[in-house]
């Protein structure tokens, strides 16, 4: 019967305006070409448990030339069940393809996965049938089974960790399914790469551990893969080392979100690698900084043959850091890199710009931070309020939150508004990070003094130059946008102010000849209203609940003020 069932996975690249045929977004993640995390994994486990036909779908790799096809989507179309992976930036063009394919196909299955869709399931149900919630290695298994038996109505109730839509159009959120063991993971398949993904990507990707056990206010990891740490054994993380170096001999990255959160584990890694001989290519993990206290890993690393290390900094400024529950310091980031460079292992840094404690000041000094330490490569993100983090709760709450336009949701479109700066001033910073680390003038000065990789590094800089100039052209329209959302908050408080000082002192001074103020302060407020409405019209719709939130603490003052006023009916129309 699971022969039968006919499946698709697919996962949607970044468009510039989150449509499905939308160009392409090219940004600094494009020059790292890697394979799906989750599509080629989950088909090498339904394999295993006797589904055949199953086709994997990677857009950036295919024979088009990288961009989705109308033939790719006439192939979806024709299948019983489609899984589309996607986080946050790349969930508009998969919600419209699940939408397209409903449409082409009225009898299709389609199945959402990730990080966004497992923070925000009933947003996902309104455009597919299922959310895969969390991991999705055995979910999704049990979910197919029982698609296998019937396609129509199937029994759903009793699959945990997922979330789907009944007959009737109900809504069901069924119980989490616990995390995979580690035990669990050890005996899990290892992925198939496609042909054509072999060819297109520039690193392979290995990963030997989920979860982490730190709880950074900002990343999305611990909604979707749990605080507690799990990993394949040793002798299994070998297994899938070379089983990767079997299907291509391209650089490695390791995936683990924290590959040193167990030392031990690491070091008996690396120390069977180098026992069995195995040729490893470049390669590099990400780390902690507690990574750089202990000598022995990094040498056992560096003979294993890591090139690089990527680490995750965040910021200069320790208030930023406490803020972002990143329990390191200023002084330990700093003797880390010193530490790393002493081990001959080149550094990728990774900062995030826009905490509340941030200003133009500190984010320069970030930036001149990662210059005058001399790490290689560098990322500088703009705070972003993924779904599902503590950080995006809080914003959410205190209104904070600019736009719920997933698509501008990759870390370079600020979305947020920071306690110290104007976002459309947090924007310009962002890029101007950027253009500054990655310049010609610095390119020159790593050929000049850089003691390793100066080649390299000069040449990623410029290369990054290039890519920072496409990108800041590619955003224009939102800075546009921020610069009008700043321009029309400076006037909503300057007007405020105004209605206020005119008004204010006069009712609280008032006793007895309070009606004689009730109706030209209603004839003000009034006016003050007609100006807002028409002030919002402009503005794009994406920015309009972040309005409503920024004028209702003045709004509800105003109401107090005509209330002392003795004016008994509110001149604020519905809405």
């Amino acid at each position: 019967m699971k022969k039968d069932l006919s499946i698709g996975l697919i996962e949607p690249y970044a468009t510039k305006d989150g449509t499905l045929w939308g160009p392409r977004m090219k940004d600094l993640y494009s020059m790292v070409r890697l394979p799906s995390r989750a599509i080629d994994l989950l088909s090498a486990i339904l394999s295993k448990q006797g589904f055949s036909s199953i086709t994997t779908y990677n857009p950036l790799y295919n024979r088009y030339g990288g961009r989705f096809h109308p033939e790719e989507m006439r192939e979806l179309a024709e299948l019983d069940v489609v899984g589309i992976s996607s986080i946050t930036r790349t969930q508009p063009p998969g919600y419209e393809l699940a939408r397209r394919l409903k449409g082409l196909n009225p009898r299709i299955r389609t199945v959402f996965g990730g990080p966004h869709v497992t923070a925000l399931p009933e947003e996902a149900l309104q455009h597919g049938d299922v959310v895969v919630r969390r991991e999705g290695d055995a979910s999704l298994v049990e979910l197919m089974e029982r698609l296998a038996e019937d396609r129509v109505d199937p029994f759903l109730e009793d699959v945990q960790g997922i979330s789907y839509r009944d007959r009737n159009g109900d809504i069901h959120h069924n119980p989490d399914r616990p995390f995979l063991a580690s035990e669990d993971l050890s005996a899990l398949p290892f992925p198939v790469y496609p042909a054509a993904v072999r060819k297109g990507i520039n690193n392979s990707v290995v990963v030997t551990s989920r979860g982490c056990p730190f709880q950074c206010d900002f990343c999305a990891v611990i909604s979707q893969f749990g605080c507690g740490y799990r990993f394949l054994d040793a002798d299994r993380a070998v297994e899938l080392i070379e089983h990767t170096l079997r299907q291509t001999r391209k650089p490695i990255f390791f995936g683990d979100d924290n590959f040193n959160a167990r030392p031990a584990r690491t070091k008996a890694i690396l120390e069977k690698v180098l026992e069995k001989g195995i040729r490893m290519p470049w390669w590099g993990a990400q780390v902690r900084v507690e990574a750089a206290q202990d000598r022995d890993l990094l040498a056992l690393m560096k003979r294993a043959g890591c090139t690089k290390v990527y680490v995750g900094f965040e910021s200069t400024n320790q208030e930023s850091l406490d803020l972002f529950n990143k329990n390191t310091s200023r002084e330990k980031n700093e003797d880390a890199i010193r530490r790393f460079h002493e081990a001959r292992l080149s550094i990728h840094g990774m900062f995030v710009l826009g905490s509340d404690a941030d200003t133009v000041g500190t984010v320069r000094e970030t930036v001149a931070f990662a210059k005058r330490m001399r790490i290689g490569t560098a990322q500088f993100f703009a705070l972003t309020t993924l779904p599902g983090t503590p950080l995006t709760a809080r914003y959410a709450e205190e209104g904070k939150v600019l736009s719920r336009e997933w698509h501008l949701y990759d870390a370079l479109h600020v979305v947020i508004r920071p306690a110290k700066m104007t976002p459309h001033l947090l924007q310009e910073e962002v890029f101007r990070s950027h253009q500054d680390f990655y310049s010609w003038k610095e390119a020159f000065r790593q050929l000049l003094s850089a003691p390793r990789e100066r080649l390299y590094n000069a040449k990623i800089r410029i290369m990054g130059s290039l890519l920072a100039l496409w990108v800041r052209c590619q955003v224009r329209g939102h800075r546009r946008q921020l610069k009008a959302l700043e321009s029309w908050s400076r006037e909503v408080d300057n007007r405020y102010q105004r209605l206020w000082k005119e008004w204010g002192n006069r009712v609280e001074n008032l006793s007895r000849e309070v009606s004689h103020t009730a109706e030209p302060l209603r004839e003000s407020v009034e006016e003050f209203m007609r100006w807002l409405r028409k002030s919002l019209e402009p503005l794009p719709q994406e920015f309009l609940p972040y309005c409503q939130r920024y004028v209702r603490p003045k709004i509800d003052s105003i109401r107090k003020l005509l209330a002392a006023a003795g004016c008994r009916e509110e001149p604020f129309p519905a809405g």
